[in-house]
């Protein structure tokens, strides 16, 4: 059985998502119908999640600062994003039950001043998927 349960904590960890042109609500992610697959077997991670791309809406219940944008890519064997003023990204592992692991997320380093903030912003983004990464 897909374990949905690790998808959508990682996406309630980004907050409230919504894939690249269409709002949806964590509702919608809970019901969203995922079909069972043999991935456990495969260790490839969901095909329904595979270059899906989520956009963040808002981190730590507010808004994201005006003029940012930070996004989640899902691929085969990686995740990929964009943090509000760095790119980043890690490898991951698919395990039983589709448990994705992350591996260490690996972020550019740009020092980007503008808006203010942004860096802090960026910080708590990249901290969320490091926390998640560790609890798995």
């Amino acid at each position: 059985m897909v374990t949905k349960a690790i998808i959508i904590l990682g996406l309630i960890l980004l907050s409230a998502c919504r894939e690249a042109s269409e709002d949806i609500s964590e509702t919608d992610l809970i019901e969203n119908d995922l079909e069972e697959s043999d991935n456990a077997e495969t260790n490839l991670l969901d095909p329904d999640l595979v270059e899906t791309e989520w956009v963040l809406t808002s981190i730590n219940g507010g808004p994201l600062l005006k003029g940012t944008n930070i996004t989640l890519a899902f691929y085969p064997s990686e995740l990929s994003g964009f943090a509000g003023c760095n790119g980043n990204g890690a490898p991951i592992e698919i395990h039983e039950n589709n448990q994705i692991q992350i591996k260490e997320i690996a972020s550019q380093a740009e020092g980007c001043l503008e808006p203010e903030g942004v860096l802090d912003q960026e910080s708590d983004d990249t901290g969320d998927l490091d926390r998640l990464s560790t609890s798995l």
